[in-house]
């Protein structure tokens, strides 16, 4: 498999410097891992962890460095759209997540801001995944404040809802929300005394309501071929951290009754599940507690955000470790895990984000890709032209830009959510 450089030992105080020494060297700064567990008996199930996660995340976010990119990006004086070629870019309606500044906006092609929701909490917080709803709603994860919160089109809160959520939320077919969720308990395969993350599929209902949870532990330790309990990936976590051996931070289920009628993979209610420190991507049946297929093994480094396209094919961000220095977009096929197409910049290292990142494949052939650490999104054409860039705006003091996520929804998509908007006054 392929591991993440080696770390190096720290004085720091122990509780912040564990985390701080995962974070810096796995370049996992969209989400604070979970942090140390409350007292409990070591005999017993851990009861959950969102009170003990409020006050930790908290110093954990006051380093500042998980929110803003590392430098200005060279050369770049100007903000927003830098770079549009009407006749190659596919033409829609972007739907940008500032991470830090706790906001999501609809921005169209040349970088005009058509609407935007933002947090009116009175929280320090951020949001890590936004996603939008057919009625103009959001719903929104916070990890470092523990909560999964629906808003409507002018920003009110619909309800908010305490969660230990991280990463992905997701609007199912049946209306429901799938959400990535994280608890700590004792796992003797992993470790006999700390305490190891277990990522859950967890279904809420419109209402942010639980309906169902599925332990991915439980799921992904069914395939030995699939590295979870790994002895690189155990003995990584520092040695005052909890073990956090799987890292799920995608989790997309299956929409597509066309792609279901010709590949039983893509049966709705099936999964796939992207697994950051295994270096893996599976596609699950939760309600069978099953893996149906994996792939990653000696080719992905720290992965995110997998999809599947059109085609059938799975599309899938390889961020990279710090070792090999450059990120790569791939699309395999996953009947015979054939890569068909690979991007990397011409200067393989000008696209790098370590942690993070998105890429969505879109209806033209095309690619919108978030270089989410540098606050960055581009399109890329199949000949690896770009032909659409946008730089966030938003900076800190040091004029770094924010971290961003990016989605691309079709023109007629987001105005029948502004006529929904309408009608619903």
């Amino acid at each position: 498999m392929n591991r993440p450089p080696a770390r190096t030992e720290n004085s720091s105080p122990q509780r912040i410097a564990a985390f701080v020494l995962m974070l810096s060297a796995m370049g996992c700064s969209d989400d604070a891992p979970a942090p140390t567990p409350p007292e409990v008996d070591a005999a017993a199930e851990p009861d959950g962890i969102e009170e003990a996660n409020l006050g930790y995340l908290d110093e954990i976010a006051a380093l500042g460095y998980v929110d803003f990119s590392d430098a200005p990006v060279a050369g770049d004086a100007k903000s927003g759209v830098v770079l549009h070629d009407p006749d190659a870019a596919w033409e829609g309606v972007n739907f940008i997540t500032s991470l830090p500044n706790r906001a999501a906006f609809l921005v169209d092609m040349d970088g005009n801001v058509l609407h935007e929701w933002r947090e009116r909490l009175g929280v320090d917080t951020r949001w890590t995944r936004v996603e939008l709803l057919e009625n103009g709603d959001v719903v929104c994860i916070s990890p470092k404040e523990n909560y999964l919160l629906r808003l409507d089109w002018n920003g009110d809160v619909v309800w908010r809802r305490p969660m230990d959520a991280h990463h992905d939320v997701r609007l199912q077919p049946d209306g429901n929300l799938l959400v990535l969720t994280r608890n700590l308990r004792l796992v003797p395969e992993i470790h006999a005394q700390r305490f190891t993350v277990d990522n859950y599929l967890t279904v809420c209902d419109r209402d942010g309501e639980r309906v169902s949870e599925r332990s991915l532990w439980d799921i992904l330790s069914t395939v030995p071929e699939i590295p979870i309990s790994a002895p690189e990936v155990i003995e990584f976590a520092p040695p005052d951290a909890n073990v956090d051996p799987i890292h799920c931070n995608t989790a997309v289920p299956m929409t597509s009754a066309e792609l279901a009628a010709k590949n039983p993979l893509f049966a709705l209610g099936n999964v796939l599940v992207t697994l950051r420190y295994p270096c893996t991507i599976a596609m699950i049946d939760p309600a069978a507690g099953r893996v149906l297929w994996h792939w990653g093994k000696d080719e992905l480094q720290g992965p995110h955000e997998a999809s599947v396209m059109e085609n059938g094919h799975i599309l899938v961000l390889d961020n990279g470790w710090k070792e090999r220095g450059y990120s790569r977009v791939l699309e395999l096929d996953p009947r015979t895990g054939e890569i068909l197409w690979e991007f990397t910049a011409s200067e393989p290292t000008d696209f790098f984000t370590e942690g993070r990142g998105t890429a969505e494949a879109l209806p033209n052939g095309n690619v919108l890709v978030g270089n989410s650490n540098s606050g960055e999104a581009f399109e890329v054409t199949r000949s690896g032209e770009v032909v659409w860039r946008y730089l966030n705006p938003n900076t800190d003091t040091r004029g770094n830009r924010a971290v961003l996520r990016i989605k691309r929804y079709p023109k007629e998509a987001v105005e029948a959510i502004r006529a929904r908007v309408q009608a619903d006054r």
